[in-house]
């Protein structure tokens, strides 16, 4: 038996990327989710990145970890690490790592929130959750669509690219990334977060791929939007500096763009581009790391 620590409460509507993974595992283990005070753990226990700002159960947590025979930190964002009282009670490097960013680069490893974490880990992409294949939505309007939270290190892509007057620019995101959106680039159209995400990307056909620029060097999967996209059976263009991200994960774009005139031109062309995925990748990849 396992169990699975996802150490904020999982409501019946959760749709977040760590509830998602650990409902999964839980599904594929036979095992049971902890999310509060009370539960006693197994000799397999697996940790999910999950938000520890409301957490008031972290020395149980810590002591379920201590106790079990194989501790798997489960990780899907480079910026989500152990709570700090896990990291100063257990040596991590006897702790594994099922993540998404398979090798952490020197950089990031050697910070103390990363101290003594294995520096590779076993690739299991949970971004591929987000991918569930619908019917196409489109009402064929012209621009692009942008959608997800406002992050620092894509601000230099976010200003090249989506503030332009060449083509419309939709973006959706948090309330609290609306105002900086909106500072950042007066010219696009800016939303709060859409009810339903495919029926508002579905009036847009385009978006573009954009990704941090710390990953323009260190392989952290395709994003959840890449998944969430190509579910949707959108045109995907991508940024320049988002390709080695797309070679290593076994693509090769066609319709690049490193400027509004670029990003213009493909939305003007006949070109198309499809992107495929493995149903039964995720399986493979959670057995192997299993073993």
């Amino acid at each position: 038996m396992s169990t699975v620590i996802h150490m904020s409460k999982i409501y019946p509507n959760s749709t977040t990327a760590s509830t998602r993974i650990a409902r999964w595992i839980a599904g594929k283990t036979g095992g049971k989710i902890l999310d509060r005070s009370g539960g006693v753990g197994d000799e397999t226990v697996f940790l999910v990145n999950s938000p520890t700002a409301f957490c008031d159960w972290l020395p149980e947590i810590v002591d379920i970890c201590l106790k079990a025979k194989r501790l798997i930190w489960v990780m899907n964002d480079y910026t989500l690490y152990p709570p700090t009282q896990l990291r100063d009670a257990l040596n991590l490097r006897k702790m594994e790592m099922f993540t998404t960013v398979p090798r952490l680069s020197d950089r990031l490893a050697s910070r103390w929130t990363y101290r003594n974490l294995p520096q590779v880990g076993k690739y299991v992409n949970w971004n591929l959750l987000t991918y569930d294949p619908r019917p196409p939505q489109f009402n064929g309007e012209f621009g692009i669509c942008y959608w997800g939270a406002f992050r620092e290190h894509r601000v230099e892509r976010f200003k090249a690219l989506l503030d332009t007057d060449l083509y419309p620019v939709h973006i959706s995101t948090s309330e609290r990334g609306r105002e900086k959106f909106e500072e950042l680039c007066p010219r696009a159209h800016v939303y709060g977060p859409a009810t339903d995400l495919g029926a508002w990307a579905g009036q847009f056909c385009s978006t573009i791929y954009m990704e941090d620029s710390k990953s323009n060097d260190m392989f952290c999967s395709m994003a959840n939007r890449f998944y969430e996209a190509i579910s949707f059976g959108m045109q995907i263009i991508v940024d320049k500096n988002s390709v080695n991200t797309f070679r290593q994960a076994g693509y090769e774009p066609m319709l690049v763009a490193s400027t509004p005139e670029e990003v213009a031109a493909h939305l003007q062309s006949t070109i198309t581009q499809r992107f495929y995925v493995d149903p039964t990748e995720l399986d493979h990849q959670f057995e192997e790391a299993l073993k």
